[in-house]
């Protein structure tokens, strides 16, 4: 039986993306969903309807859902906290120079090891896809190489994480506050469905297939209030809008966040056409 707050994570989570609701907008039918994710689906569709119950709604109206939205970031809040809590737990309890199990979610955790690594789980589906025993990772658009600071696993929750194609080489940032396992199941589904989204789309194409996705996490964020941020400054720094597969509606939906403060350039994505992944 699930959790209370498995089931409460579920009913925060937007149908779209299957993530934590960021920005939610309420439409006519009385369904929620996240703005950026609502306007990645109208650019994919030729109707503009709701995403669950493909009846038409009114584009007059998309009221922001406050109270849903501060449930979101209480319920974000919460669980950061807990997780915190719990990495303190581990440290007054076992000493620094102990590592500890695989499926730890940090270097803090782990000994003094750093890097990816399979969760040791039997049969993880997710670890025939991850790229085990890397301690760096490259940007296929720029070269440029970074190191992996920290023990990540398929179970590391509140990560950074990349999707890469094994034959065109390109890459996606994408953001999850659960753990990369969860987010992967999501994808793999996605491609199996052939559902028509970016990640579909790219591994449902000619001579691609599931086999050629490799997934990897880069960074787990601490603090769950800076994961967009912090997934903002990896898709530009590895250019993934202009050279890679992150959506250009995404682009715009993070460019009305840079005008309310951040003044840091996004990067052109003029002649960029094709669509990109799906809003994670």
């Amino acid at each position: 039986m699930a959790s209370g707050s498995s089931l409460l994570e579920e009913e925060l989570s937007c149908p779209v993306c299957s993530d934590i609701f960021r920005d939610p907008v309420g439409l006519s039918c009385s369904h929620n969903v996240c703005k950026a994710c609502l306007q990645q689906y109208w650019e994919q569709n030729e109707f503009r309807d709701c995403p669950v119950c493909r009846r038409r709604v009114s584009m007059d109206s998309l009221p922001p859902n406050m109270s849903l939205r501060n449930t979101c970031e209480a319920f974000l809040m919460e669980k950061s906290l807990k997780q915190d809590l719990s990495i303190r737990e581990a440290q007054e309890t076992v000493p620094e120079t102990t590592p500890m199990a695989e499926e730890g979610p940090s270097s803090q955790n782990a000994g003094n090891r750093t890097g990816i690594y399979e969760c040791k789980s039997q049969g993880c589906i997710c670890c025939r896809h991850i790229w085990a025993g890397a301690d760096a990772f490259q940007s296929t658009a720029t070269g440029k190489q970074y190191s992996i600071t920290e023990y990540l696993t398929c179970k590391t929750p509140i990560v950074i994480y990349i999707i890469q194609c094994k034959k065109c080489k390109v890459q996606y940032v994408g953001m999850t506050s659960t753990i990369l396992q969860r987010r992967f199941k999501d994808h793999r589904s996605s491609i199996r469905k052939c559902e028509h989204r970016p990640i579909s789309d790219h591994f449902n194409s000619d001579d691609h297939s599931l086999d050629d996705l490799i997934i990897y996490p880069i960074e787990q964020v601490k603090d769950s209030t800076e994961l967009h941020e912090r997934e903002l400054y990896w898709i530009r720094e590895l250019e993934t809008i202009t050279k890679g597969l992150n959506l250009v509606p995404y682009k715009c939906a993070r460019e009305q966040q840079l005008d309310a403060g951040d003044e840091r350039p996004v990067g052109s994505a003029e002649g960029r056409v094709q669509e990109s992944m799906e809003c994670e």
